[in-house]
């Protein structure tokens, strides 16, 4: 272990030789007296050193006036770092900066934990968090926490709900998801009714609470009433209820899509350009030499990946690569045959996104073959679910009448006491 220590202070090379050549070599290294930590052998049959530094520096020159056949590699260890330090000012700087921000973590958000979403992404929480002042490295003692919760629900479309609460410098961020076609359950002064939310064929209809609208076999329209949340009483007048219920239809869904027999594909050259960043807090450091980007036409690759302390604790550091791969484009023809079977993986796909909300009864295909490209159609009759619920209020509003009526006793009764 303290030979390691030392090794990796101090730096090391790895020398690699074969053949003929590692005899001759380990006689010139015991001719200077060079101490060597390590001897192996490599998948390929080769001699394998591992020098320190200084005990390389006594070999150098002779390897080179012998002109030995070995490979020598680069420097490694702590003068190696060193040195890639001084050639990349912006990792001495980040490091500083990290050092500050450090002294300076009893205030600010080191990371933020959200709970409550499911549709919803986190990055989009925290995006719009950001916008409001809250994201990574801000002041979180210049908040005012009140207003960043009605801020956010203002701005929100899918947020009915949300708290956001330091513990020590973890945002803790609760929030509750807008539930489609209303709040989801009875509130005060609510109902609702269940109306068709597609035009379909009534096959079954089911109600947990409100009075269905139409029968098994009706034909319907978008807008129609299938449940209502107004129930009339026996003895007169009305109940209002939030109504409940499941609409199953047949309902005609159609998918095509077009192939041209002339397409532009890529095809890659094999170049490709990377470029890492270090992100601290909102601080970007750019960790590549090469600022600009040589290729005409590329496909650009983003991957960022969070450092973890012991890979446990999460740090406001993140590891950005960007990676720039060229293509070219070049014009391909498809016969008949490869541009049906490239329609029909398209629509495979586009049938697993209508299976996960029907069930398919009948199919009808229809194939157009011209000399363009291939049209493939189909036709589907499906089982869906078409209930949509619509609130409304159930507030009475006051009687105009009445209060007129009470406003003059009120003024007969006044002039009586005059």
């Amino acid at each position: 272990m303290i030979k390691r220590l030392f090794l990796f202070i101090c730096g090391w090379v790895k020398v690699t030789s074969w053949g003929e050549c590692s005899p001759k070599l380990s006689e010139l290294m015991r001719r200077f007296a060079v101490q060597c930590h390590k001897v192996k052998k490599d998948r390929e049959g080769r001699n394998v050193y591992v020098l320190p530094v200084k005990e390389f520096g006594k070999i150098k020159k002779e390897l080179e006036k012998e002109e030995f056949d070995v490979t020598v590699g680069a420097v490694r260890g702590l003068p190696h770092i060193l040195f890639s330090l001084l050639r990349r000012p912006g990792i001495v700087v980040g490091v500083l900066f990290f050092i500050v921000v450090t002294v300076m973590s009893g205030r600010i958000i080191w990371n933020i934990e959200i709970k409550g979403n499911e549709k919803v992404s986190d990055g989009e929480i925290i995006s719009l968090l950001e916008e409001l002042g809250c994201s990574y490295g801000d002041d979180f003692r210049e908040l005012d926490f009140d207003k960043l919760n009605s801020d956010f629900l203002v701005r929100s479309e899918n947020i009915s709900w949300i708290s956001v609460n330091m513990t020590g410098n973890c945002a803790m961020v609760q929030v509750r998801e807008l539930r489609p076609g209303g709040s989801g359950g009875k509130t005060e002064n609510v109902g609702s009714n269940i109306v068709a939310a597609e035009n379909g064929q009534i096959m079954l209809i089911k109600t947990e609470a409100g009075e269905v609208s139409v029968n098994n076999g009706d034909v319907v329209k978008k807008g129609d009433l299938l449940i209502s949340g107004v129930v009339p009483l026996r003895e007169g007048g009305v109940r209002f209820e939030y109504a409940k219920g499941e609409a199953l239809a047949y309902v005609s869904r159609i998918v095509d899509v077009s192939i041209p027999l002339k397409t532009t594909k890529k095809v890659y050259t094999g170049e490709e350009m990377t470029k890492k960043s270090v992100k601290i807090f909102k601080k970007s450091i750019n960790l590549s030499l090469n600022y600009g980007i040589e290729y005409t036409t590329y496909d650009k690759i983003v991957e960022s990946e969070r450092f973890y302390l012991f890979g446990v604790i999460p740090m406001p550091v993140w590891v950005d690569k960007v990676t720039y791969r060229e293509y070219r484009n070049s014009e391909a023809v498809l016969d008949v045959d490869a541009a049906v079977s490239a329609g029909i993986r398209e629509l495979r796909s586009d049938l697993d996104d209508i299976l996960e909300t029907c069930e398919i009864v009948r199919v009808k295909q229809i194939c157009d073959i011209s000399d363009g490209g291939v049209t493939l159609k189909m036709e589907l009759l499906c089982i869906t679910d078409i209930a949509e619920t619509v609130e409304f209020t159930t507030e009475v509003p006051p009687d105009p009448t009445a209060e007129q009526g009470e406003r003059k006793i009120n003024g007969s009764e006044n002039n009586n006491s005059q």
